[in-house]
């Protein structure tokens, strides 16, 4: 019984702080607006259903050893995600490494009037284009 009133108390100080930093506030913008009150209520149950789920799937004899290895696979793919974000941003670097000097020339291709003004007639591609350096 302890353990349920401690659940029941961080719920309902998450409910407290989803509503302080609630960003859909209402028209009249009042914190306690019940339609506040029903948001942050909403976001609580939804939490603790899932909570729940959790439990009665880590009972059960089928899904319990399938919740522990899914939770194993879930580390291994963020692993690998994070190898491939860090493999594309290496890649995207040495492309711009690669590629500044053709940018560098279609710059001057474009602001080529005297003063530094851009030609809009040199290249359609100058009007909409960011160039890299």
């Amino acid at each position: 019984m302890l353990g349920s009133d401690r659940v029941k108390g961080h719920l309902l100080n998450l409910l407290l702080i989803i509503l302080k930093n609630c960003k859909h506030r209402s028209r009249n913008n009042k914190l306690f607006h019940s339609k506040n009150i029903f948001i942050g209520m909403f976001g609580a149950g939804m939490i603790s259903s899932y909570l729940k789920l959790v439990h009665i799937f880590s009972i059960n004899p089928y899904l319990g050893p399938l919740q522990v290895s899914l939770g194993k696979m879930i580390i291994d793919i963020f692993k690998w995600m994070v190898m491939y974000i860090l493999v594309l941003f290496a890649f995207g670097c040495g492309l711009n490494q690669l590629l500044w000097y053709y940018a560098d020339l279609e710059k001057k291709q474009c602001y080529s009037l005297p003063g530094g003004l851009m030609d809009p007639e040199a290249n359609t591609l100058c009007l909409n284009n960011f160039f890299s350096n």
